[in-house]
């Protein structure tokens, strides 16, 4: 059988409880609060109309103009029923020669373009506070995110400063280009839109973006030819104007005057975007003029260094 009773003393805040051990023989005492905490001179603790401070509760205490807390300026009722700390007192600053951290203060924290800082909701900050600070989407932290009030009442770093985030120029795509936007730099938002030469068709996605983290939303597109991409031979007539032939089609090649065609004057695309026959090449000769008895013909010739051309009659 277990018997408890409850005890109380009016006016001092004081209550226990007794309870019987499991063999009933002694009673075991278990505070339920703690004695009300003094009040201090110069100085005043909330709650002061209250007579009971159950296990758990806290009180606060602070001082009167030209006085500074010295002390814990919170103490907690223990299950004990004793307090954690001794009650604090209020001293005079007349006669102190030093300030106490808690009174030492900071200028307020340097607001930021494109950024922000946490406590903005604070107008006092003392030793040992802290702020974050942040940046808007689009722009990186440049310095400290975290800066305190030191000691000396100055904070332990420059405010930092964001800054906008660019994407690199995009890589130039061979046979087609992008458009850019107005101004050279990429920031967060902006696109460039790739396209291709005619012949040729865009792999990849066209319109890239660039993101606040500063890189493109997407890879690179390129071009690939839809053809056989026209030969370009050195002394060849350069007569046809397309860039790239159609598979199946037939191209024509000349040489400029002055050269000769080695090879087949005509060839085809193929479906592996390759000529058929291999595509001729253009060698250097020159004119000689040659009388007949009709009249004057140019006949063209090719000399080898080691050889020499004679003509006769």
């Amino acid at each position: 059988m277990h018997v408890c009773l409850k005890r109380s003393c009016p006016g001092l805040g004081l209550t226990d409880i007794s309870k019987c051990s499991d063999d009933s023989s002694a009673l075991k005492h278990f505070s339920t609060g703690c004695p009300a905490p003094q009040v201090i001179a110069n100085g005043e603790r909330d709650s002061e109309s209250l007579e009971d401070f159950p296990y758990g509760s806290s009180v606060t205490y602070r001082c009167d103009p030209d006085y500074f807390l010295t002390g814990a300026a919170t103490i907690h009722c223990l299950s004990s029923g004793t307090w954690d700390q001794s009650v604090p007192h209020c001293k005079s600053r007349q006669h102190s020669t030093s300030i106490p951290l808690s009174e030492i203060q900071c200028q307020q924290p340097t607001k930021i373009q494109n950024g922000d800082h946490s406590h903005q909701e604070l107008s006092v900050f003392t030793s040992g506070m802290s702020v974050n600070y942040t940046c808007e989407p689009g722009y990186s932290l440049r310095g400290e995110a975290t800066i305190y009030c030191t000691p000396s009442g100055k904070w332990s770093a420059p405010a930092p400063h964001c800054k906008m985030i660019q994407c690199p120029s995009p890589p130039n795509v061979q046979h087609g280009n992008y458009s850019a936007p107005e101004s050279i730099q990429y920031t967060n938002g902006k696109s460039v839109n790739f396209s291709c030469q005619p012949g040729y068709v865009l792999i990849g996605e066209a319109t890239l973006n660039c993101t606040a983290s500063g890189v493109w939303s997407l890879p690179v597109p390129h071009c690939e030819a839809v053809g056989c991409i026209l030969p370009q031979i050195s002394g060849g007539k350069k007569e046809n104007s397309e860039i790239v032939i159609q598979i199946g089609a037939n191209v024509t090649l000349e040489c400029e005057d002055g050269y000769v065609l080695k090879g087949s004057s005509r060839v085809q695309c193929q479906p592996d975007f390759t000529w058929d026959p291999p595509v001729p090449v253009c060698n250097q000769g020159f004119y000689i003029s040659v009388a007949t008895g009709i009249g004057e013909s140019n006949w063209m010739n090719r000399c080898q260094q080691i050889y020499l051309l004679l003509w006769t009659t």
